[in-house]
């Protein structure tokens, strides 16, 4: 249950945050449109695919949480002589929607990092607009300091690889969480946490990459806007090695 406080948390300040960007017109409400037959449930600005990456992964996290706080209170039964006992029944269901609400929830914020890495530092000024650029596209100079087309075929290939690896985390980990005979510290196991690590690593080079290549002076500005997502990464890191150590 100690493991969970923190998810639940993490929940409750995404919801309250959600709430405080509604409150101040951050969110913007549509609803369904007869002539154009389509709806659209929210619009989050400025970012919103990073917001909904975010949230998606908390609201994940906090719904594994209270799945977790389900099967423990389903199993146990309070008794006025000996206190809570447990009792015997089936939680396999509630187990296994917990071990994959908490991959999903790594998923998000693996995807969510892979977008952001993607994003100019705060400040930086817009690249060359196209009207103003020359006949010859330039991607140093037409594109921005995070933009993957500075880097040619390497920067392209690497972004989707990068992408599949995020996409494959959650998808190992629902594997090694619940496919019988899996669940376990194993191959799938050791291959997961690897990925995580590698792939944390190519995000935290990503964002040092983007910061030397920002035309923001001094780099401190550009590094301070990316120094909660660093932080986050070196502690997703550190998670990857200690699961492998201990592992072992």
């Amino acid at each position: 249950m100690l493991a969970d406080i923190p998810l639940f948390c993490i929940g409750l300040l995404a919801f309250a945050i959600f709430t405080f960007f509604l409150v101040m017109k951050r969110v913007n409400l549509y609803v369904y449109c007869p002539s154009s037959s389509s709806v659209v449930l929210f619009k989050i600005s400025p970012f919103p695919r990073l917001v909904i990456y975010l949230y998606s992964s908390s609201l994940l996290a906090f719904t594994a949480a209270i799945f977790d706080l389900s099967q423990i209170l389903a199993q146990v039964r309070p008794n006025a002589d000996k206190g809570a006992v447990p009792r015997p029944v089936s939680v396999s269901g509630l187990i296994i929607t917990r071990e994959i609400g908490h991959a999903l929830s790594f998923g998000f914020r693996f995807i969510f990092f892979w977008t952001f890495v993607a994003r100019r530092p705060r400040g930086e000024p817009p690249p060359i607009p196209p009207e103003d650029r020359d006949k010859e596209y330039n991607p140093r100079e037409h594109s921005h300091s995070a933009s993957w087309q500075r880097w040619g075929i390497l920067g392209i290939t690497l972004k989707w690889v990068l992408l599949v690896a995020s996409i494959s985390i959650p998808i190992l980990q629902i594997v090694w969480r619940d496919v019988p005979g899996l669940n376990q510290f194993g191959g799938v196991y050791t291959a997961e946490a690897t990925l995580e690590i590698v792939v944390s690593a190519l995000f935290i080079l990503k964002l040092l990459l983007n910061v030397s290549l920002s035309p923001l002076t001094p780099r401190w500005r550009s590094l301070r806007s990316y120094a909660a997502p660093l932080l986050a990464l070196l502690i997703s890191s550190g998670l990857g090695i200690g699961n492998l150590i201990y592992c072992e």
